[in-house]
């Protein structure tokens, strides 16, 4: 897992943290391993109030009781800087994940977020899945669509939200915007290929604004847990009002359409959305 890559193969945690001492989160849910005392308390506060963010957007209470969430920062001097990646498997019947940041100071906090927010959906879907005689659930392996990751680690920040409702408008008003055929059967973001973050946050911002938010997550999450994959087609039943993918692709772009003359700075208009305003005024 990484912001651009799905899958790479880690160091063991051995040689990741040798020399190193560790932090544990207020909540209890994340250990920081690094060298940088100050650093490991900073990103402890950063994981607890991250995932309450989650909890509170999605309504998903995140379960901590058979997973272990562990954070590795390596520090400056490491040859690869501003790295951040993520594993997750089984240790007995515990879930491990670890999200690890070589170079921390030149890390980019949107990678960041983004990929900690992946994990923790992940660790969602898995404690959904069915147990295997020997405990483990049925499978470890990634299965949150990066965009819904993306998309929703995006709408925990109002500033990244509104430069990415600004920049979609764009990319929708000059013909450039994905379909959301592509976006939701394309798999975006697969292998080396980025997600297009703004539209994923628009995306995952229409979503949470859906009636029955948390019942809503938890069939997102029940599934992706049963091996089945966040379609067009299934996505056409969670709106009201929607029969088919010709009514979805409707009922977004009137979502669009109600960002259009959104102010995101209170008090101010540009003189780019002025002329809008004035161009399609209509006097009788």
């Amino acid at each position: 897992l990484s912001a651009e890559e799905p899958v790479r193969t880690p160091p063991s945690l051995r040689q990741l943290t040798r020399g190193m001492t560790s932090h544990r989160s207020a909540s209890g849910h994340f250990v920081v391993v690094g060298r940088d005392g100050g650093a490991n308390m900073e990103l402890a506060s950063w994981a607890d109030s991250l995932a309450a963010r989650l909890e509170k957007l999605t309504g998903i209470a995140m379960s901590f009781e058979n997973r272990v969430f562990r954070i590795v920062v390596n520090d400056p001097g490491d040859s690869e800087l501003g790295i951040v990646s993520g594993t997750q498997e089984f240790e007995g019947t515990r879930l491990v994940q670890r999200l690890v940041i070589q170079g921390y100071t030149n890390a980019v906090r949107e990678d960041a977020d983004e990929l900690f927010c992946r994990l923790l959906l992940n660790g969602c879907v898995v404690e959904r899945r069915p147990a295997e005689p020997d405990g483990h659930a049925a499978g470890s392996d990634p299965a949150v669509p990066r965009w819904l990751s993306s998309g929703l680690a995006q709408n925990l920040s109002p500033a990244a939200r509104a430069q990415g409702v600004k920049s979609v408008l764009d990319e929708w008003q000059n013909g450039r915007l994905p379909t959301l055929e592509y976006f939701l059967d394309g798999a975006p973001g697969a292998n080396d290929e980025p997600v297009n973050r703004p539209m994923a946050g628009m995306l995952a911002g229409w979503m949470l604004t859906l009636p029955e938010k948390r019942q809503r997550f938890e069939a997102v999450f029940s599934r992706l847990a049963a091996g089945k994959a966040i379609t067009r087609e299934w996505f056409v039943t969670c709106v009201p009002e929607c029969l088919s993918a010709a009514d979805l692709n409707e009922k977004w772009e009137n979502w669009l359409l109600q960002h259009r003359y959104t102010v995101f700075d209170p008090g101010s208009l540009t003189p780019e959305l002025v002329g809008q305003l004035r161009s399609e005024l209509v006097l009788y």
